[in-house]
């Protein structure tokens, strides 16, 4: 299968994360790195104007059980609709392509935020606090490299 620049997105990575891998891998080889690292920065309005990164720290691992027993549609806020989130192993592999094809670690969403505070953050509506503490422990020492 052939794909465009165009089919690397959040909506992609929260959908079918298989599938985003699997155009990252696709990419890779068929398109500039620099375009790809241009993709992955991008700050769409829906992952709070924070990059790839932010999206996949949002949807890898459980929603908390606050969130889980909030009544909310699956369109409420990224990975909403899959509150059991991204297999670890899956969101490990995701994390490792992006980081080796660009993107930026220390940028920062709407709020300010560096990647560590999102990830350690425990008081919103989003955080996820199972079945990620080795996709956690892989972002810290990203960012601390």
């Amino acid at each position: 299968m052939e794909y465009t620049i165009d089919d690397l997105s959040v909506d992609l990575l929260e959908k079918d994360a298989e599938r985003y891998l699997e155009v990252l891998v696709y990419l890779e080889k068929n398109v500039s790195t620099d375009e790809i690292k241009v993709k992955l920065n991008e700050k769409p309005h829906h992952s709070w104007y924070g990059n790839h990164l932010f999206a996949l720290t949002k949807l890898v691992g459980s929603l908390n059980d606050d969130s889980r027993s909030e009544i909310c549609s699956p369109d409420s806020f990224l990975g909403a609709g899959i509150p059991d989130g991204i297999y670890e192993d899956l969101g490990i592999a995701i994390l490792n392509k992006i980081v080796s094809l660009g993107v930026n670690l220390k940028d920062t969403d709407y709020y300010d935020d560096t990647i560590i505070e999102c990830i350690n953050s425990t008081d919103n509506l989003t955080y996820r606090d199972k079945n990620n503490e080795n996709f956690k422990q892989k972002v810290r020492e990203y960012y601390s490299s």
